[in-house]
């Protein structure tokens, strides 16, 4: 394929990719996206709340499901840009969608880069858990109840996403990434690598999908949540695994680090959907 091709194929890409988002304008350069079903999943999750005649309950959700959760993932997903930029890599695009954010990046040339910009997002989690701790010890909010109890399920909520991401070993999450990133630094080869990050993703989904299960039987909705989240990560992992048996692996970015690589190349050899090639996008998912 000639440059002027593929480039007009990137840009293609790029505009479906963002078809069905919201702009939001641009942090540090960074353009930034809302997915239009992310609103009506804040309203959706507070809404039984109402239906009850519960409005404490209804705002209180509406507020940690709404402006707390989009601005800590926003953080979040900013750590992992800025530190890509940092190390002279290139960022397209944040995404915030209902599964949590997605950050664009690539230019990324060794593991161990790529390993710093994946620690730089779940770390946003420690600075922002303290200003909500130091927020509820100085009384900032004494005047009243509500954000009183915002502060203190924010503190919660970054304690959570930070061990969420770090602890979950399943790529792209920033566990799965980690994992990847410290096997290459090591020495393995990308298709041992790839295979070692499918089998441990693989077991930790089957976990979490089965405890999605139990949740439903118990009638928590939170279950329908895990098993969305589940299935989208086997997606990846699907994709992955397909990529080994192809003997295609050595083309993800993740897995061959190149001095050559820039932003376009990565999308524009993005063909995962109707070509059936590999997603060559460093794309960084942190659910929520």
């Amino acid at each position: 394929i000639d440059d002027a091709a593929s480039n007009q194929h990137s840009c293609a890409r790029r505009s479906t990719k963002m078809k069905r988002t919201i702009p939001c304008g641009s942090l540090f350069d960074v353009p930034i996206h809302v997915h239009v079903v992310l609103p009506v999943y804040c309203l959706l999750t507070a809404l039984p709340s109402l239906l009850v005649g519960n409005v404490y309950l209804f705002c209180t959700v509406l507020v940690l499901n709404g402006p707390v959760l989009f601005l800590t993932v926003l953080v979040h997903e900013m750590g992992h840009a800025l530190m890509a930029t940092r190390l002279g890599g290139v960022v397209d695009s944040i995404l915030l969608w209902p599964l949590g954010g997605l950050a664009y990046v690539g230019g990324v040339t060794s593991a161990k880069d790529d390993l710093l910009v994946t620690l730089a997002g779940p770390i946003t989690h420690i600075p922002m858990g303290l200003l909500w701790w130091l927020a509820l010890k100085m009384h900032v909010f004494f005047f009243s109840k509500m954000l009183q109890y915002i502060a203190a399920q924010a503190i919660y909520m970054n304690f959570l996403l930070f061990a969420f991401n770090l602890l979950l070993p399943v790529f792209p999450m920033d566990g799965g990434r980690l994992l990847v990133n410290v096997l290459m630094t090591l020495g393995m080869q990308p298709e041992t690598t790839a295979k070692t990050s499918c089998v441990i993703g693989g077991a930790f989904l089957a976990g979490m999908g089965g405890y999605g299960v139990i949740l439903l039987m118990r009638e928590d909705h939170w279950g329908v949540m895990w098993i969305m989240i589940a299935a989208w990560l086997g997606m990846q992992l699907m994709e992955i695994w397909r990529a080994v048996q192809e003997g295609r692996i050595e083309e993800h970015p993740s897995f061959n680090y190149r001095e050559t690589d820039t932003l376009d190349s990565y999308f524009e050899e993005s063909s995962g959907d109707a070509e059936g090639g590999l997603a060559k996008n460093f794309l960084r998912a942190d659910p929520n």
